[in-house]
């Protein structure tokens, strides 16, 4: 069994090729499925990359 990579969004965008704002609002609509969110106000998102790569799969075959 291998460990899971968690990202965050701004490691997310990289990936993606988007700003972490842009992965925010992904996140938001539905589009890709955090594992989780982090304690407070601007606790950030924490995604896997599993997540991120079937999000970037799912786009560029569209």
């Amino acid at each position: 069994m291998t460990p899971t990579e968690l990202l965050t969004s701004t490691q997310a965008g990289v990936i993606l090729g988007k700003s972490s704002r842009t992965v925010i609002r992904l996140i938001e609509a539905g589009a890709i499925t955090p594992l989780g969110k982090l304690n407070g106000p601007n606790g950030p998102y924490v995604l896997t990359r599993t997540a991120v790569e079937d999000y970037a799969e799912k786009t560029l075959a569209a």
